[in-house]
């Protein structure tokens, strides 16, 4: 069971407004101390990541003998799904609408400035974020704070994190799979990339990029979601994906600027070893902002930290 509740305060001039989520999650018959030192994947994460630019921050964690707290940082705006407009008529095949109609670059570059610089924070700390998806993307305070710590893993393993082979089995859309790993080649960095370039196809173009074929083929969209949900449905997915996926042949990618589609195609290379790394994508994004005069965050958001009175606030 977990009950969540929400909250502000803000601490005088001398320290910025500060927003607490206060997670209740009582275990029942179970250590606290070891939930909290190897449970969930999410909070292993968000302890781990804490302090790292762009990511939504994990202030603070305390446990208790039959409860445990952790206060993240609160995002203030809505999430990234909620600002881009959807395709319409996305339930019948002869009526797919391709207009485009996604976000405009003044808006959707900033954003991937700020998912890029996250991306590399992860790099960093050898954690993949292999399924980022738009609704776990919020928009506060005019930055995009990267969440969806549950589709993280680590490069690394060990027994305090999740490793990335059994992430790959137990998480994520199909629809979102990189091609290397449908192919089997062990998760690394740029899966993170190929998540990202999912996210700003969809704000580019309206919808998940490969939506698209997987509506083609499978003569619906609706089907492709149904399929979604066992695992044969989700290799058949993955198939389509691997054998007729290419962003260049989307039927709105010619409808695209020239530096975005190079940028696009970057970040969704189908081939792991060509692909944009993420910092090579960050130099072209900054480089196509100043290009046309878009203005960009200068610098990585730095994450939160609590005032020395936070325990009093949260009493």
């Amino acid at each position: 069971r977990a009950r969540v509740a929400t909250g502000g305060a803000r601490h005088g001039d001398a320290h910025p407004r500060v927003h607490l989520r206060r997670a209740l999650a009582e275990i029942l018959g179970s250590d606290v101390g070891l939930f909290m030192h190897r449970g969930p994947t999410e909070v292993v994460m968000m302890k781990h990541l804490r302090g790292a630019p762009n990511l939504i921050t994990c202030l603070e964690s305390v446990s208790f003998p039959e409860r445990a707290y952790v206060l993240m940082e609160a995002a203030s705006g809505d999430p990234l799904s909620l600002h881009i407009p959807m395709l319409d008529n996305q339930g019948e095949a002869d009526d797919y609408d391709l207009t485009h109609r996604g976000l405009p670059l003044s808006t959707s570059l900033p954003i991937l400035v700020d998912i890029l610089h996250a991306a590399i924070a992860l790099e960093d700390a050898s954690i993949v974020h292999a399924f980022m998806m738009e609704h776990s993307i919020h928009i506060s305070d005019g930055r995009a704070l990267v969440g969806g710590f549950k589709h993280m893993c680590s490069m690394n393993g060990g027994e305090d994190f999740v490793g990335c082979r059994r992430l790959e089995s137990e998480v994520g859309s199909a629809v979102r799979t990189a091609p290397e790993m449908i192919d089997g080649i062990p998760t690394g960095r740029s899966n993170t990339v190929w998540a990202a370039g999912l996210v700003f196809g969809r704000m580019c173009l309206g919808d998940v990029p490969t939506h698209e074929v997987l509506f083609k083929v499978l003569n619906g969209e609706a089907k492709a979601a149904k399929l979604d949900r066992t695992e044969g449905g989700r290799e058949v997915i993955r198939s389509i994906i691997r054998s007729e996926f290419c962003i260049r042949r989307h039927s709105c990618f010619g409808r695209l600027d020239a530096d975005v589609q190079e940028l696009l195609a970057g970040l969704l290379d189908k081939n792991q070893h060509s692909r944009w790394n993420a910092s090579g994508a960050l130099s072209f994004a900054l480089t196509l902002a100043k290009k046309r005069d878009i203005k960009v965050p200068a610098a990585p958001r730095q994450a939160p930290s609590l005032p020395e009175d936070w325990l009093d606030c949260w009493q």
